[in-house]
């Protein structure tokens, strides 16, 4: 897996040093989205609570922080719809992996029309958490991938802020996005997002 890391730092290096003091870790998982796109498949389910390779997507997430030392909580962000489910699910994980703490945080929305997309959620949680002293991974809760983000975190901690993206190999991918499901529940292929 290659990462390109871009460090943004701060002029002020008072602010640089207080940040390197800092030991404690939290993460926080993107998860308030309605996935409109892909109903009827999400209508009922959190698009991170979808089953992909015999676990829900954010199970892919959550597993490649195990590696992450000092963290010290997960919050996991999501809608009024689905606040429950997320719940359930973070009760079942922590039962089996009892060394995560979890948080689940309910931003209020009931629709895609007040949802308060990923910046606003972000604010939403690092404010009402007081997660402004300590450092935050913050992941899509849609990702899929199978590497820890440990040596993003090692890389990251040097810095005020750090952005990482997949190389995904070409450009062709990127032009691609997932067919509708079938009746069974699976993905037959790919097809061109803008034909």
């Amino acid at each position: 897996m290659r990462f390109w890391v871009v460090a943004l730092q701060n002029r002020s290096s008072k602010k640089r040093v207080q940040l390197c003091f800092l030991n404690l870790m939290n993460a926080l998982i993107l998860a308030a989205g309605y996935a409109t796109r892909l109903y009827p498949l999400t209508l009922n389910k959190a698009k991170p609570l979808l089953v992909v390779g015999g676990k829900p997507i954010v199970e892919w997430v959550v597993d490649n922080l195990q590696d992450i030392p000092d963290l010290e909580t997960i919050y996991v962000v999501t809608n009024d719809k689905f606040a429950g489910d997320f719940q359930a699910w973070s009760e079942g994980y922590q039962d089996r992996h009892p060394r995560f703490k979890f948080k689940i945080v309910n931003d209020g929305s009931k629709s895609d029309d007040d949802k308060l997309g990923a910046i606003g959620d972000i604010n939403f949680v690092a404010t009402r958490e007081n997660l402004s002293q300590s450092s935050l991974l913050i992941v899509a809760g849609d990702n899929l991938f199978t590497e820890s983000l440990e040596g993003f975190v090692v890389c990251a901690k040097g810095s005020e802020a750090t952005v990482g993206v997949y190389d995904v190999g070409d450009r062709e991918t990127l032009q691609l996005a997932i067919t509708p499901i079938n009746r069974a529940g699976s993905c037959n292929g790919f097809t061109r997002v803008n034909q």
